[in-house]
C-alpha cells in the first residue's frame, strides 16, 4: 500500500510539472509568456499570488490577421 502512495504522489507531482492543457512545463510556458511581452504583444500584472496576462492593442491586432 506505501508503494502505491508513494506512486499517486509522484504522478500527482508530475502533473503539476506539465500544463494540463498544453501539455509544457511551467518555465516554458514563462520563456514564451516573457518573449510576447518584450515585442510589447502582452502585458502582464499581479493578482494576488497570480500573474494575469493580456494582449495590448498591438497584440490583438496581430492576432485578429492586422485588420
Amino acid at each position: 500500500m506505501e508503494r502505491e502512495d508513494q506512486e499517486g504522489q509522484q504522478g500527482a507531482s508530475r502533473e503539476r510539472q506539465h500544463d494540463p492543457v498544453l501539455g509544457l512545463a511551467p518555465s516554458s510556458v514563462s520563456a514564451h509568456l516573457s518573449a510576447l511581452r518584450a515585442a510589447g504583444l502582452l502585458v502582464s500584472r499581479r493578482y494576488g499570488h497570480q500573474v494575469l496576462y493580456e494582449r495590448t492593442p498591438l497584440g490583438m491586432a496581430l492576432a485578429s490577421g492586422g485588420t
